[in-house]
């Protein structure tokens, strides 16, 4: 299994500055502004934040390992605007545009705005992008040298579940400024952009993507009046009820 590196662990500790500021916003003082109360706060959020990042990293890791993978966190970036012509699909550029651009922290930016905006009422979890990528030395016997979008569909969806999974169990045990974070950070992975898990887990494969954001959502719904075993169960049939619905009627 890979090991995080330097520049991994640096890219997770900003998000995580950023995540525990944006989850803290709210928390400097009940009626008037303390200082001291808000530093704590945000302290405790980042010490939830950074680990929560490492376990839903790890997870990746831990797939990827299988796959004969690697995957990296860092900070989700946009590199480019527009969509780059294709030759061989006779793809046109968007509106005729297409270039690279300076590196922007695109999901840090949002975050901040939106926070600011909405003074602390609506929260955007997207700050991370993962990239996984095969290791072709270990991946000679397998029937594909390169990762195929499935197997990478798989992998991206580790993080998201183990996120759902962590809060579950903070909610199930009473930490609930653990499952918060979780939950927010297990819902916005799953949005259907190429650079997220969920862009990924959509590419890799409809039904994956279907069955699993069902799951998530249903799962964070369902906890609020069954316990946890029951939750987990009712869940996964309405996911796999919907996913037979969503195969028959896509066919």
């Amino acid at each position: 299994m890979s090991n995080f590196t330097k520049n991994e662990f640096l890219h997770i500790f900003i998000i995580a500055i950023v995540l525990s500021f944006i989850f803290s916003f709210r928390s400097w003082g009940a009626t008037t502004f303390d200082a001291l109360i808000g530093v704590f706060n945000w302290l405790l959020f980042l010490f939830i934040a950074f680990l929560s990042l490492v376990i839903y990293e790890s997870a990746h890791k831990i797939v990827a390992y299988h796959h004969n993978a690697s995957s990296k966190m860092e900070i989700w970036f946009i590199k480019r605007l527009g969509f780059p012509p294709s030759s061989h699909s006779g793809r046109k550029t968007f509106f005729g545009l297409y270039f690279t651009i300076p590196k922007i922290p695109i999901g840090i930016i949002l975050s901040l705005i939106l926070i600011f905006v909405s003074n602390g009422k609506f929260i955007f979890a997207s700050l991370h992008n993962t990239i996984i990528s095969s290791k072709r030395d270990l991946r000679i016997k397998h029937k594909h040298l390169f990762l195929t979008n499935f197997e990478i569909a798989t992998i991206a969806l580790a993080g998201p579940i183990i996120s759902l999974l962590v809060a579950l169990i903070a909610t199930n045990l009473g930490f609930p400024d653990i499952a918060k974070l979780n939950y927010f950070i297990a819902i916005f992975s799953m949005l259907p952009l190429h650079s997220l898990d969920g862009g990924k887990i959509f590419i890799g494969s409809r039904a994956l993507y279907v069955f699993s954001i069902v799951f998530i959502i249903f799962s964070i719904i369902l906890l609020q009046s069954l316990t946890l075993v029951s939750t987990i169960l009712m869940a996964l049939m309405i996911a796999i009820i919907l996913v037979i619905i969503y195969y028959y009627k896509s066919e």
